[in-house]
């Protein structure tokens, strides 16, 4: 049996349309209102989100969008980095 696989959501910014999810194998760009999107499980940075490195159309299911929602909504507007190394935008899920 395979082991699931633990994705991270990335940041939304306050003009985001869209979520980039990442794991240790697989990267996923998909829109935030409808679902559609690319997903590649050949590699886990953003360029193999280009179709030339293999990044395949799906879409999430409705739970699936929801879920990520949720948790991106959770995490609050703004992100503080490790160590006090800064800060990141994440207005965008506030919105959501």
């Amino acid at each position: 049996m395979r082991k699931p696989q633990e994705f991270t959501i990335n940041p939304i910014g306050a003009t985001d349309t869209s979520v980039i999810i990442q794991s240790d194998k697989a990267v996923g760009r998909f829109d935030l209102q409808t679902g559609p999107g690319t997903l590649n499980t050949k590699g886990c940075f953003l360029h193999h989100l280009n179709k030339t490195c293999g990044a395949i159309d799906c879409t999430l299911s409705e739970e699936q969008l929801t879920e990520i929602k949720k948790l991106a909504k959770a995490a609050g507007p703004v992100i503080s980095l490790g160590g006090g190394m800064g800060q990141t935008d994440n207005s965008g899920s506030q919105n959501l």
